[in-house]
């Protein structure tokens, strides 16, 4: 690690723990906090600022807007709210700082599930649908993550100390609307979530889609997404290629 980005995190979690250790009230003027890191590991430099992962976070939260909105046009939804979501899109900023993410997602879910639907109401039957979806995807991140040796508590933008998937989180975003539009046509006009439903949404990852002008299974699309981001922490490329949901259509062939 740098020294300016260990200095640099010594400060934060110091600010937190650290100076708040008192006496009586006091701070004793005689501790003393250092950290010391002699790269005898050898492993690549850890260079990366609050700065670098806000960007990334941006490119994240743009793509995962574009695929939202190209769920609805797909479906055939109502184009204003498809114009509304494009500005959204346009004023993400780096970090997100004015969560436009959760802005478009509001408007979003309401053109697509009607204004009554609320991603906590478990009593509507989508919503579990959803639930088993994002976590096949997640579970399958999760293992490419450990797979190219990436910490997946370290995340771009998730900053939990409780959960050990940050990383996971932040890299599922721009892969949530291909389980909505999957999921929104599977179940139609069905009454209970059935086991056939399940096995379907396993089999997302079988799925073809388009990644990076190729088309390729979905489970390989994840794993050269992972890739991808392992290769920027690498320093291998600046780019961070996302899936296009407009040339998936919910079919393993």
């Amino acid at each position: 690690i740098s020294p300016d980005v260990l200095q640099d995190a010594l400060y934060e979690v110091t600010k937190v723990t650290f100076n708040r250790v008192s006496v009586d009230g006091d701070t004793s003027t005689n501790d003393t906090c250092c950290i010391l890191a002699s790269g005898a590991a050898e492993n690549q430099l850890i260079d990366w600022k609050s700065e670098d992962y806000d960007r990334i976070w941006e490119d994240i939260v743009k793509s995962k807007i574009q695929n939202q909105y190209g769920v609805l046009q797909k479906l055939e939804k109502n184009q204003q709210v498809v114009d509304s979501m494009k500005i959204f899109c346009q004023e993400v900023e780096p970090g997100d700082l004015h969560n436009r993410e959760a802005h478009a997602a509001k408007i979003y879910f309401n053109e697509l599930m009607g204004t009554t639907f609320s991603r906590g109401n478990e009593d509507i039957l989508l919503n579990a649908a959803l639930d088993y979806g994002y976590s096949i995807i997640r579970s399958y991140i999760a293992k490419l993550c450990v797979g190219y040796g990436l910490n997946c508590q370290l995340g771009i933008h998730h900053r939990s100390e409780y959960n050990r998937y940050n990383l996971v989180d932040d890299l599922i975003e721009p892969f949530r609307p291909f389980v909505d539009y999957y999921a929104y046509i599977l179940l139609g006009d069905a009454k209970f979530f059935t086991g056939e439903h399940r096995h379907r949404l396993i089999n997302m990852l079988n799925h073809v889609c388009v990644y990076n002008k190729k088309n390729m299974y979905l489970c390989n699309a994840l794993e050269k997404y992972v890739e991808n981001y392992a290769a920027i922490l690498m320093g291998r490329t600046n780019e961070l290629v996302f899936p296009d949901v407009k040339e998936y259509w919910g079919k393993d062939k």
